[in-house]
């Protein structure tokens, strides 16, 4: 019986283009997903974990090896596969396989399922971030959110009878449910104009100018969420304090880096619209405030982990000024920027994480001396937090550099003084910030030492820290130029 229905269905399903090859990253995820799964009912060993790093670590160099290739439109328009979103889906994987390596290093006395499900959390907010930085269609983006999001609540709050740990994961959920919640009404909105969830400016464009910003300001709520942008940046300190390290080293690398490349994609809908000059000012004033805010926090924090949080928002303030720049300057600076930044602060968290080891204090007060009588380590860990503070011959150099020699592009606009205000704000802070990064060096090498810490104890993480703090500080001024170029044929708007 040929009903209505039946004709709908049947056109919707002749529509359906589906792309195996344009989602085989999403779905070798996926694949390792249930692996993992399989693993928690077979009651495997912590052996699993040790093969989910290699397979990560290949499969990121794999990604990020395979690149330069026409983007794919997957299904329909809702997903599209390009060069830069893969090279941002390679720096996830990277920095998920760096995120479970420390997991190994610091919960060596977990037994039992609690040894692969912190796997199993991460790789579920791995796929989807995957889907994030392709998504097209404003359903997909929320799904996708809430799929990096709901994994991340465990992970803060899975150590039981830990009462900071419960808190830090509870402020984290309020915040995601009511980010998510304005994020969704806005995409309503816009369905509402538009009769449509794609990526396209429609009858939108024909809206009041007002309207158009408010719309979209209400869907950056949830970029503004994940990425830790102001205002909705309030979450982090006391998650990341409450959170173990390498919750905190995932948190602050896998969940910015889809945030951001979603967003950068979403800017395609944006451009379209009549009022993006303003909404690209006012991105400009959030990453100015986003600057200040985690600065000025940063300044007076003794806990690493919340001072690194700060530091955080104040990079997410760069970052954000890269896409308020747009074009390809902007994204070429975008692209550097996240790659140097999952070098170097994955290397501040190790380094805080082996710190507090080896030391027994969370505090950097507590960790007088401490570089003294081990040089390999703390001073790889000093590259990373000199980088992070944007000095030369770092890498953190080049990638400050980038922002603002794409803002600097901007200059011969119609508003250009604005941009100029933009540079010297962010060359203001950058200098602001060296205060906090550089109190961390001056504490292990310039202090007395702390005769209560533990003895030196040599591990696989000093290890670790040297291999990630030589590209850091090797990029500053030995072929960043091909990085750049590189990032330059993958960026390609939209």
């Amino acid at each position: 019986m040929d009903t209505p229905n039946i004709q709908w269905f049947t056109a919707q399903w002749e529509s359906f283009d589906f792309s195996i090859n344009g989602l085989l990253p999403e779905l070798i995820i996926a694949g390792w997903l249930l692996v993992l799964i399989l693993a928690i009912v077979l009651r495997s060993g912590p052996w699993i974990v040790d093969l989910t790093i290699g397979a990560l670590a290949l499969f990121g160099a794999g990604l990020l090896a395979v690149l330069v290739h026409p983007g794919a439109d997957v299904q329909s328009g809702m997903v599209t596969a390009t060069p830069f979103g893969r090279y941002l889906q390679g720096l996830m994987v990277l920095a998920t396989a760096w995120s479970l390596l420390q997991f190994r290093l610091e919960a060596r006395g977990e037994t039992g399922e609690s040894q692969i499900l912190p796997s199993v959390w991460m790789i579920t907010a791995l796929l989807g971030g995957f889907l994030l930085v392709h998504a097209r269609h404003f359903m997909l983006l929320f799904l996708a959110l809430e799929l990096i999001s709901i994994p991340s609540y465990l992970l803060v709050s899975r150590r039981k009878g830990d009462v900071r740990a419960a808190e830090a994961g509870l402020k984290y959920l309020l915040y995601g449910v009511f980010a998510s919640a304005i994020m969704l009404y806005g995409i309503s909105w816009v369905y509402g104009w538009n009769h449509s969830l794609g990526f396209a400016a429609g009858n939108l464009a024909t809206a009041p100018q007002f309207v158009q910003i408010v719309l979209v300001m209400l869907i950056l709520v949830g970029f503004a969420f994940k990425a830790g942008f102001f205002p909705f940046q309030l979450w982090l300190p006391d998650t990341y304090q409450g959170a173990t390290y390498y919750t905190a080293t995932f948190l602050s690398l896998v969940p910015k880096i889809a945030a951001f490349g979603a967003l950068w994609h979403f800017s395609s809908f944006w451009n379209d619209l009549p009022a993006a000059p303003m909404i690209r000012l006012l991105l400009l004033g959030l990453a100015m405030l986003t600057m200040l805010a985690g600065n000025l926090g940063a300044l007076w924090q003794d806990h690493f982990r919340r001072l690194m949080a700060f530091s955080g928002i104040s990079h997410v303030g760069f970052l954000l000024m890269a896409v308020a720049v747009g074009e390809r300057a902007g994204g070429v600076a975008l692209g550097f920027y996240l790659g140097i930044y999952t070098l170097m602060n994955a290397g501040g968290f190790m380094g805080g994480f082996l710190a507090e080891q080896k030391s027994g204090s969370a505090l950097i007060s507590g960790w007088s001396g401490l570089g003294k009588s081990a040089s390999g380590w703390s001073a790889a860990w000093a590259v990373c937090l000199v980088s992070l503070a944007g000095l030369p011959p770092t890498s953190g150099f080049i990638a400050k550099w980038l922002v603002f020699a794409a803002t600097w592009e901007r200059l011969g606009s119609t508003v250009g003084w604005i941009w100029g205000v933009a540079i010297a704000w962010a060359a203001l802070n950058a200098v602001l910030s060296l205060y906090y990064y550089l109190k961390v060096p001056a504490e292990l090498y310039f202090h007395a030492k702390n005769e209560q810490a533990a003895p030196q104890r040599y591990s696989w993480g000093d290890l670790w820290m040297l291999l990630v703090a030589i590209p850091v500080l090797l990029l500053g001024f030995i072929g960043f130029d091909r990085f750049i170029e590189f990032i330059s044929q993958i960026v390609w708007n939209f």
